[in-house]
């Protein structure tokens, strides 16, 4: 249990409220709450309702006094005198730290390709739709599938395969900057959504890809040097802006490209 100020200060809380955030009483009178948030916005919003009749919850993410984050949410109610008049504000703040790891960990695995660590096929088109849905982003779809990839399962075996498969996950993956994002669709099909439609900067990066991904690959005492990239393009909006015909066409770029293997072909 807390109290604040009209200004949003702490004039009282319980033990229970000290031991979830770490600081003694004494540290907590007259600190700011804000100051325990990340997003400073999400208190003033909770304080400061559209509607008067509003009584929004809080959910933040607080900074304990080890310097530790947690995640927390509160229902913060006004105080008012006799006269109506706002003294205050009052809430009962619950660690809820726990039950987002769990839902993360869920989301996670629903989103996450097991083997290398990237977005699934899921993800992938999670955040496709996200980015052309409501204002369409100008993006680039590379489509990219790995050119004999199942001589190495039938020569070497699958598990020889799969640390190859998380190799050149890493490479891609190391390939691109945030918000820029590298998928595995399945087998050895990859994607990689690039945010931004210039065709220069789109054929510069496949030539990037077909360097890198084509690289030796050593596991152990073996090295693979015959397994190289084909890579399909397509952007939006030139191309389309509904996801199922963008992905057809990079789809079918990608198999012109792997007619001649170790090359990236921009749809037309």
């Amino acid at each position: 249990y807390f109290e604040l100020d009209e200004a949003g200060y702490l004039q009282s809380m319980n033990p229970a409220f000290c031991s979830q955030v770490g600081y003694p009483a004494e540290s907590l009178s007259g600190m700011a709450f804000a100051t325990l948030m990340e997003n400073e916005e999400v208190l003033h919003r909770v304080l400061h309702p559209q509607q008067r009749d509003e009584s929004p919850a809080l959910s933040a993410r607080l900074r304990r006094a080890d310097g530790s984050v947690g995640h927390y949410q509160a229902r913060i109610t006004p105080i008012v005198d006799g006269q109506k008049t706002l003294r205050g504000y009052r809430g009962i703040l619950h660690d809820v730290s726990a039950h987002v790891e769990y839902q993360n960990q869920l989301y996670a695995m629903a989103h996450n390709d097991a083997l290398t660590g990237l977005g699934n096929r899921k993800a992938f088109h999670h955040y496709l739709r996200e980015l052309l849905g409501g204002q369409p982003q100008p993006l680039t779809l590379f489509f990219v599938d790995l050119d004999r990839f199942k001589q190495v399962n039938d020569t070497f075996g699958h598990e020889t395969g799969d640390e190859l498969l998380v190799c050149l996950a890493r490479r891609l993956e190391n390939s691109v900057r945030k918000p820029d994002r590298a998928f595995r669709l399945g087998g050895d099909e990859f994607t990689l959504l690039v945010l931004g439609d210039n065709v220069e900067a789109a054929e510069r990066l496949a030539a990037r890809l077909l360097g890198v991904l084509s690289k030796p690959v050593r596991i152990g005492e073996l090295v693979i040097d015959f397994v190289t990239p084909s890579i399909g393009i397509a952007n939006s909006p030139r191309h389309s802006t509904d996801p199922a015909e963008l992905i057809k066409t990079a789809d079918a770029a990608m198999y012109e490209a792997k007619r001649h293997r170790n090359q990236y072909h921009l749809a037309q």
